[in-house]
């Protein structure tokens, strides 16, 4: 009987529960709509604090060990192979062409990291180590565990009117304590140096790749050349030339192959489904009035 009575009162806090978290749920869905699509900055930054506060609020009423927030699509979601690691970065355009990035990593059997960031997104990430206190800011595409408890993470960084920025970088932990970076890619420049980070940054009218290939089991990037840009006042930037240059895991470092093939396809002519560069598109600088799906 006392079973009964206590089923009886728990009932209305389970179902006041379960209504409030889908309010949470909706008002994330709304204000994610409107912090990525609306046409004015400040209406996107306004949006974006009244997101970052409720998604806060979620997690830390959330019951669940591993938080689910794939419901809500403007965020990029990575998994690691292992199940362990979960990963939810977005970015939001701001004025001039700026990004503010947020994001949390989650660690099945430990506590979340909320990544802060507050570091510059530029070539000097490649001699630095990063916490989740001083982050430098990207959206994460793919996780991959290379070895016992380190990931190779892989991000994208759009800040700028001309230029965009990929990073290649190492995430692992000492406790509960989150680490980014490692000092095991060779530098292509110095082959007797290595960095914390792989850090490649290209125009921002074209498509270049920075990801693992796991049939050649290497990270695999299109070859940069340096060029004057396409767009007005744009100035000298980086393209691919239609060749390919890579990282080969041997002996705890990530050692670096200038060329993957033994010949050139030509520029513009790698061998992919779709150009490298689209043609069709505008050359002019990001504009806020561009369509931010």
């Amino acid at each position: 009987m006392k079973v009964y009575w206590i089923l009886i009162f728990m009932l209305p806090l389970v179902l006041m529960g379960q209504d409030m978290n889908s309010d949470l749920k909706a008002d994330l869905i709304f204000y994610g709509d409107v912090m990525t699509n609306a046409d004015v900055p400040a209406n996107r930054e306004r949006a974006a604090k009244s997101f970052y506060q409720i998604i806060e609020k979620f997690i830390s009423e959330s019951t669940a060990s591993n938080i689910d927030l794939s419901f809500v699509r403007q965020l990029s979601k990575v998994v690691s192979e292992d199940s362990l690691i979960t990963i939810y970065t977005w970015g939001v355009e701001l004025e001039d062409s700026k990004y503010d990035y947020q994001g949390y990593v989650f660690y099945n059997g430990k506590s979340y990291h909320k990544l802060v960031n507050r570091s510059a997104f530029d070539s000097n990430i490649r001699y630095a180590t990063h916490t989740s206190q001083d982050w430098y800011g990207a959206r994460y595409y793919n996780i991959v565990k290379f070895s016992d408890g380190e990931y190779l993470l892989f991000g994208r960084n759009d800040n700028g009117a001309f230029n965009n920025a990929k990073v290649v970088d190492v995430l692992s932990y000492e406790g509960d304590n989150l680490v980014l970076g490692k000092e095991i890619f060779q530098d292509p420049e110095d082959t007797l140096t290595y960095n914390n980070k792989i850090y490649i940054t290209y125009s921002e009218d074209a498509s270049v790749n920075l990801n693992y290939n796991a049939g050649m089991e290497m990270i695999v990037q299109d070859h940069l050349i340096q060029r004057i840009g396409r767009m007005p006042g744009q100035g000298p930037t980086y393209l691919p030339d239609g060749t390919y240059s890579g990282y080969r895991y041997r002996d705890g470092k990530w050692m670096f192959k200038e060329k993957l093939f033994d010949h050139s396809y030509g520029e513009n002519n790698a061998p992919r489904p779709k150009p490298i560069l689209n043609t069709k598109r505008k050359t002019k600088p990001k504009s806020s009035s561009k369509s931010r799906r």
